[in-house]
């Protein structure tokens, strides 16, 4: 029975430190002959959050599951730079805008993103403006 405790009691403290994705950006260098490889939600938001990468060439190497953007919001309330990483980017508590587009009025994404038939599913966007991923593009 002590075993059973130990477990129950993990299994909720878990559930108390769920935390947002902390952007992280991907392997690779963003060349054509080395893409950046875009595998996690964590990548995605390290792209959507860096403007100075709109240029670079990226492969998509997993199915990503982008139900967490449901909350996110634009504000970096804890100040480390990510902009959804915040504990309010897990709950409704937030404006929950959802996913920051890549590409804008003022910086276009002009680079080169390969899905190789892998899927973003359940991105969540919810703003007057600044509508898609990628929202401006050249090319």
């Amino acid at each position: 029975m002590p075993i059973l405790s130990v477990f129950i009691a993990v299994m909720l403290l878990s559930g108390l430190n769920a935390q947002a994705v902390t952007r992280q950006a991907p392997l690779g260098s963003g060349t054509q002959l080395d893409p950046y490889q875009i595998a996690s939600l964590a990548n995605l938001s390290w792209l959507a959050q860096d403007d100075t990468k709109w240029s670079a060439w990226y492969i998509q190497t997993a199915d990503i599951d982008a139900a967490e953007t449901r909350y996110w919001d634009d504000a970096d309330d804890n100040i480390d730079g990510d902009l959804y990483n915040d504990p309010n980017d897990l709950t409704a508590t937030g404006t929950n805008q959802g996913f920051y587009p890549i590409g804008n009025l003022t910086t276009y994404f002009h680079g080169h993103y390969n899905g190789q038939g892998y899927t973003i599913d359940n991105l969540y966007i919810h703003r007057t403006d600044d509508m898609g991923t990628p929202d401006y593009s050249v090319g």
